[in-house]
């Protein structure tokens, strides 16, 4: 009986494939209850010759897409094909330890209507194969990080050397292999990535509770829910095209169907690093987040913002939201101007346009308003986030 399903999409990651399956070979979860499917999205790096003939000791499923669909289509061919009572979405470049697969199935043991995020737990980046088409600041990174390393201690003495050197190659330096794998000696070329999720769930708790966004744990990099979630739920959103937010939004629907978010904050997994174009990600991200605002129309949505472009915290972006709903619920018909004025700059948040003028006809009304709020002394990052409207461009 297969109890656990886990479902990785992969588009020319074939080396980080490798090493990631092979991570799964040493689950120390009952084999003959789990299974793999991934889902090969037209890659073209030949991930289908190393994959037509692999028989790992578990039950393996590959699927090859002729044509690109997506990150969603993928992912939810994966569940159609599933097997299994727990799903686990593991991206193809993501290495896990031994336990892995029993610490998410315990989480749904004991909840029925649990999202267990891996990525909300200790969190990890990997160069566990160094790219020729790294960019300057990974070069920079990586190179204090892998140099203890006897293969670059031994040949290079610098950063620029290594990179010297892999442009003349032409192709990946692998430092990682199975034998790493075996005695765990890969975590010599990790670092911490966890960024601000330890910071959440140390002031909100593993369940993070009193935070309007525990949708943003489901990363579909390493999540799981119970198949039968999708019944009432709906699949992955395939309008979403490119990088970004097709996760989030399946997220915030669970959030609205009352589950429960929980950062498996014992989940060890890392993300192996690789070469990437913020250029066209960047273009991606934002018009999948317009997409998710419209969507929804949710301000909290749109106002996440914030911490992209580096003015708020989510800690902060968390309090002004709280602080508008008490204004609301304090002063159903007071405050009008004020209200319209943050949903405006709301909406032009999601937008990425430029906060360049308030309602000209409400100025007077607004900055009355603003006033009055800003003496009451009770709504101190509601007051804060819109006096970033008088800053005539913001960075987006």
């Amino acid at each position: 009986m297969i109890d656990v399903s886990i479902i990785i999409p992969t588009y020319n990651k074939k080396r980080h494939l490798r090493l990631s399956l092979y991570a799964l070979e040493k689950q120390t979860f009952d084999h003959s209850r789990f299974e793999v499917i991934v889902i090969d999205d037209g890659s073209t790096d030949g991930t289908w010759r190393r994959l037509r003939k692999y028989k790992p000791p578990y039950p393996f499923r590959y699927i090859r897409n002729i044509k690109n669909t997506g990150r969603a289509a993928s992912r939810n061919k994966g569940i159609q094909l599933a097997r299994g009572r727990v799903l686990i979405f593991l991206d193809a470049e993501i290495l896990v330890e031994e336990d892995f697969i029993q610490k998410h199935w315990s989480y749904h043991e004991k909840e029925d209507m649990a999202v267990v995020s891996g990525v909300f737990g200790r969190f990890h980046g990997l160069y566990s194969i160094l790219h020729p088409s790294f960019n300057r600041w990974q070069f920079k990174h990586c190179y204090p990080i892998v140099r203890k390393m006897p293969l670059i201690r031994k040949r290079f003495r610098s950063s620029v050397g290594l990179s010297r050197y892999l442009k003349r190659r032409k192709k990946p330096l692998q430092l990682v292999g199975r034998r790493s794998i075996d005695n765990h000696r890969y975590t010599r070329a990790a670092f911490s990535k966890s960024y601000y999720l330890e910071h959440l769930v140390s002031r909100y708790g593993p369940e993070l509770r009193g935070f309007h966004f525990p949708w943003i744990s489901f990363l579909s990099g390493n999540v799981s829910v119970k198949k039968e979630s999708f019944d009432t739920v709906g699949l992955f959103d395939e309008s979403f095209k490119g990088y970004g937010f097709e996760d989030w939004e399946l997220g915030y629907r669970y959030f609205l169907n009352g589950y429960k978010f929980i950062a498996g904050e014992n989940i060890v997994s890392y993300h192996q690093e690789h070469p990437v174009n913020p250029n066209t990600r960047s273009r991606e991200h934002k018009t999948n987040h317009l997409r998710f605002f419209e969507k929804h129309r949710d301000y909290g949505i749109a106002m996440l913002v914030l911490y992209e472009i580096g003015l708020k915290n989510y800690v902060e972006i968390n309090q002004a939201l709280d602080e508008y709903y008490r204004l609301r619920d304090d002063f159903p018909d007071k405050y009008m101007t004020y209200k319209a004025s943050f949903h405006r700059f709301c909406e032009r948040l999601a937008q990425r346009k430029a906060i360049d003028d308030h309602f000209s006809e409400y100025d007077v009304a607004f900055e009355s308003d603003h006033s009055d709020l800003k003496r009451l002394g009770r709504y101190p990052q509601l007051v804060s986030v819109m006096e970033l409207q008088d800053r005539k461009r913001l960075p987006m």
